[in-house]
């Protein structure tokens, strides 16, 4: 049976909202046909990640067009960031759009305003998608595809011992930021500043493209940290077949969560654990460690080494004494 045509309506919100994002990608025809046509650059691979975004699970909005914008940016983020994790360049992405049961939609500008910022913080550019009205809120599927040359993309799985573990950026500022986006008061007195920050770590998460060459030239495996360090890392060695040995007086605290740790309002383990951070977990075998800093350094990016992979399986988190603490939750897990 042939498809039903979209209505006048939904048409027209392509091609006033969607269509614009698409300018710098010819394959994506404006939008005005059934799928885009592209083609892997000369000599690379495509890489192709997804991630859905659910309104109250990954982030809030109140019909708002600046929380639309922010949910926009978002969902593009958290995408590159799998790119990043896996040395890829961003090339395209394709968005499924899930409009809230009820409301109105005067809050679409503040989406594509997002995705526009998104897409020019990372040289992306929407090829195509879907929209349809939910029986819920609000939710973003975004497939996101880039590129690396042959046989050059980083996998999760490639981690030996005696690699050094090496974090990019600052950790435990994002789960933070949640808490102070729900509540005001949620850390007691927080300076206006220290506030902004936290929130604005949570709601625009910053992928660290320009680690990507670093990465791909130096690194035995990387990830990106999504659902907190600790648990990142366990699934880094799960799949490499090693353990590692975290050392959490070394993982990198901005300077407002290290004022929380020494208010004890934020223990270092709910840092590590926290989630939402988007930066990158690298295993860089020691004679390269060097090299990479040298690459990472000339990138802008910022970088610590926090632990090694050791050969026997398991993570162990050990304090400045050198003594393992006490884990109660690694992280966040939809099914746990």
């Amino acid at each position: 049976m042939a498809e039903l045509p979209k209505s006048d309506a939904e048409q027209a919100m392509i091609a006033r909202v969607f269509a614009p994002l698409t300018a710098g990608l010819p394959g994506a025809l404006g939008l005005t046909d059934d799928a885009a046509i592209l083609s892997a650059p000369s000599g690379r691979q495509l890489v192709l990640t997804m991630d859905t975004l659910v309104q109250d699970v990954h982030f809030l909005f109140d019909g708002s067009v600046q929380q639309a914008s922010d949910a926009a940016y978002k969902a593009l983020a958290v995408n590159v960031s799998d790119l990043v994790a896996k040395a890829a360049d961003p090339l395209a992405y394709m968005l499924s759009l899930t409009l809230p049961a009820v409301g109105s939609t005067d809050w679409l500008e503040g989406l594509a305003e997002g995705f526009r910022q998104g897409q020019s913080d990372w040289s992306i550019h929407l090829a195509g998608g879907d929209t349809v009205r939910g029986t819920s809120g609000l939710a973003l599927t975004v497939t996101a595809i880039g590129s690396v040359p042959q046989e050059t993309a980083v996998l999760r799985r490639n981690a030996r011992p005696g690699d050094r573990l090496i974090v990019t950026g600052t950790i435990g500022d994002a789960s933070a930021g949640l808490q102070v986006c729900q509540s005001s008061e949620a850390f007691g007195h927080l300076s206006r500043t220290d506030a902004d920050f936290l929130k604005n770590r949570y709601q625009r998460p910053r992928p660290k493209l320009g680690i990507v060459e670093a990465l791909r030239t130096y690194a035995s495996a990387a990830m990106d940290i999504s659902d907190g360090l600790i648990l990142d890392l366990e699934r880094m060695c799960r799949a490499s077949g090693v353990g590692a040995c975290l050392r959490a007086h070394q993982v990198p605290l901005s300077a407002p969560i290290q004022r929380l740790v020494n208010n004890q309002k934020v223990s270092l383990t709910d840092a590590l654990s926290g989630g939402d951070d988007y930066e990158i977990l690298a295993a860089v075998p020691p004679d390269a460690l060097g090299a990479f800093a040298e690459a990472a350094r000339h990138a802008g990016v910022s970088i610590a080494e926090v632990g090694e992979i050791i050969a026997t399986l398991g993570v162990s988190v050990v304090g400045d004494d050198g003594n393992s603490l006490s884990i109660t939750r690694k992280g966040w897990d939809h099914l746990g």
